[in-house]
């Protein structure tokens, strides 16, 4: 614990991450706030991504490694969550990092607004040449649910959340392969959760060729599903009724 500050377990699910994932860790252990604990799931790589983590958790005691064979990345990061042991939650994905000050900005966003259940930033694309644009962020209300009934308003690795809310809303759907982050937090904006948001960009998101999120017809797809939720009856969110944004 950091002078009574939120302690964060992070999430990072990795596949096949060896030439990357050395980044994604060296960005937590440059944080500010160092009241974190890392559990990154090797999602059945074949590489020497178990490797990498392993030389970690030899120096640092905050990185855990959890293996299992290959089940796509919702399943992955619903086996950290199972893992997590910290109150607040953090997705990092394994080819990604974040700035030094993220989780500080984030922790003092939830720590002033006692009522909040998360706290999110704005982040940056980084292309495969390392050119960087900052990705327009989303007019928003406190009630965040209106914006994701029609887009993603966040990348993951930019928002800190409550365990119990991840936990109590079951996680990610492991039937989408891509977007799933969005589904969950329409769902859970739907439901009630609080969002508070902060000016600054935490996040760096890097575009590469051959990711899900690459896929344009798989992200068409499974965002279709995630839109008809929003503008429909989502049984897996009590109460809920069609939208009409």
């Amino acid at each position: 614990m950091q002078g009574g500050a939120p302690t964060i377990s992070v999430v990072i699910p990795a596949y096949e991450r060896a030439p990357t994932i050395a980044t994604t860790l060296d960005s937590l252990l440059r944080q500010t706030h160092q009241a974190w604990k890392a559990i990154v799931v090797d999602d059945g790589s074949r590489d020497e991504t178990a490797a990498v983590v392993r030389e970690y958790a030899e120096r640092d005691g905050r990185f855990q490694l959890h293996r299992q064979p290959n089940s796509g990345v919702s399943a992955a990061r619903n086996a950290g969550i199972a893992l997590a042991t910290e109150p607040w939650l953090f997705f990092l994905d394994a080819d990604d990092w974040i700035a030094p000050t993220a989780f500080a900005t984030l922790a003092a966003a939830v720590e002033a607004n006692p009522g909040v259940d998360a706290s999110w930033g704005g982040y940056i694309r980084v292309d495969e040449h390392g050119r960087e644009t900052r990705e327009r962020r989303p007019a928003h209300d406190e009630d965040l649910f209106p914006v994701f009934a029609r887009m993603c308003a966040f990348a993951i690795h930019t928002c800190l959340i409550r365990t119990e809310v991840i936990r109590g809303a079951g996680g990610f759907d492991e039937t989408l392969v891509t977007c799933e982050d969005w589904d969950l937090w329409q769902r859970l904006a739907r439901g009630g959760t609080r969002f508070v948001a902060v000016p600054e960009y935490i996040a760096y998101y890097v575009m590469r060729s051959g990711s899900a999120s690459a896929n344009g017809a798989r992200m068409l797809e499974d965002g279709l599903r995630v839109i008809a939720r929003g503008h429909g009856e989502d049984p897996r969110v009590v109460g809920s009724g069609p939208h009409d944004a």
